[in-house]
Formats: structure tokens, sequence, C-alpha cells
């Protein structure tokens, strides 16, 4: 069980959940709930669009994407 309360004093809350749309769905859910309207959550995905995922999280807080390689690259 994931302890949603420990984003409650987040400025920026990130979700890095497996690439399932029912598992975002219910992850950002219930992180909404949580931390102060203006906070803003973002899900890390490449494989579901972002317009999907706010079509089905339908909050009032705007939803942000972004994607982190895995492993990051190095730059030299």
């Amino acid at each position: 069980m994931t302890d949603f309360a420990a984003i409650a004093a987040a400025d920026f809350v990130v979700e890095a959940v497996p690439e399932k749309i029912e598992i975002k769905r219910r992850v950002l859910t219930e992180a909404d709930k949580v931390p102060a309207p203006e906070v803003i959550l973002t899900s890390n995905t490449s494989s579901i669009s972002i317009t999907t995922l706010a079509a089905i999280y339908q909050a009032a807080r705007a939803l942000c994407g972004m994607h982190f390689m895995n492993p990051v690259p190095g730059w030299r």
C-alpha cells in the first residue's frame, strides 16, 4: 500500500508507476487528494498519452507529462 500522506508537504509530485492505465488512474486519483491545489502533479510515461491520462483522471488540477530514461545515458 502506498502512503499518499507522505506527499502532503510536496511542491511537485511525480507519479512513476508501471505503464498500465488502471494503475496510473488509481494512483493519480489518490495522489490528487493530498497536496494543495497549486502543487504540480506529473506522470512519468512514455507509452500512454497525457491526453488519455488527463481524460480518465478528471481532476481540477493540471496534469503534466514527463519521461525519464532508464538507464540515464552518461554524457561526457
